[in-house]
């Protein structure tokens, strides 16, 4: 099961994995599923979500950028609203996709 995706007229997009640690087991599961998601899908790009702070082992993040698995964080703010972070902490909310836009 994909936890988040875009697609845009059938075509997908985007995959996007949650995880809520960093346990060197949650990563090689998030790995493959992205993957397994994307495999025969040609150009989709792939998102490992992990929890702000926390620090990803130096080998896995080696193979997340040679992978081409692009990492972003997640912060659940004290009123339960939940931020994406990407790597250049450029934040984004919801629906506001475009904003994380270059």
């Amino acid at each position: 099961k994909i936890d988040l995706l875009v697609h845009k007229d059938g075509r997908l997009l985007e995959i996007y994995e949650v995880k809520t640690g960093i346990a060197r087991q949650t990563l090689y599961t998030a790995i493959g599923q992205l993957a397994v998601h994307a495999a025969g899908r040609g150009g989709v790009a792939r998102f490992i979500v992990l929890p702000e702070g926390q620090d990803v082992p130096e080998d896995i993040d080696h193979a997340l950028r040679e992978l081409s698995i692009e990492k972003l964080a997640f912060r659940i703010a004290k009123d339960d609203a939940v931020s994406i972070v990407d790597v250049a902490k450029k934040e984004f909310r919801g629906n506001d996709a475009d904003e994380r836009a270059p």
